[in-house]
């Protein structure tokens, strides 16, 4: 179910912020997406990496200030997904 709501709400989108990612993210099953993944958490964005669950990672940093974190980088969404 969680999937199919996924599929619906970023139908469009090409590249998406995953906030707080952890070490895995449902994302990973849309595979036409270009993810991007934020987390304060080093071990888990290092087992993130080992699996590819992103394409990209950034460790830490204040997401309530995600503008300074991508100064040049635009995404067509963001999202916070608690597993």
């Amino acid at each position: 179910m969680l999937l199919r709501e996924l599929r619906s709400t970023l139908r469009g989108c090409r590249t998406v912020l995953d906030v707080g990612c952890g070490n895995t993210s449902p994302l990973r099953f849309l595979p036409s997406l270009l993810l991007t993944g934020v987390d304060g958490y080093a071990p888990a964005l290092e087992e993130a990496r080992k699996n590819r669950t992103h394409d990209e990672y950034l460790l830490g940093g204040d997401v309530t200030h995600l503008g300074a974190l991508f100064p040049d980088r635009r995404f067509d969404a963001c999202v916070a997904l608690d597993g």
